[in-house]
């Protein structure tokens, strides 16, 4: 299997009530990681933020899936628990 394909999510979505996966996503700008639900679109700069109101809206910034390699390099395996391709 082609890992280039595969997204990476953490969990459901707290902010939606698990309508959506909150994706491991990577800000364009920064280069920081971040996760957004692929549903409602709150994001959080940390996952220790979730029982917290979503700290922005990933549909206002610039920003793409994380690659395995970008997660690694950043210390996110942890929060890479879920995985799919589509």
């Amino acid at each position: 299997m082609d890992t280039s394909l595969m997204k990476y999510w953490y969990k459901i979505c707290p902010q939606c009530q698990g309508q959506g996966r909150l994706l491991i996503c990577v800000s364009e700008q920064s280069k920081k990681l971040f996760l957004a639900c692929d549903e409602c679109e709150a994001a959080w700069n940390k996952p220790e933020n979730l029982l917290q109101k979503s700290d922005f809206s990933a549909y206002k910034i610039p920003h793409h899936i994380a690659s395995a390699m970008e997660i690694d390099a950043q210390g996110w395996n942890e929060y890479a628990l879920m995985a799919y391709t589509k």
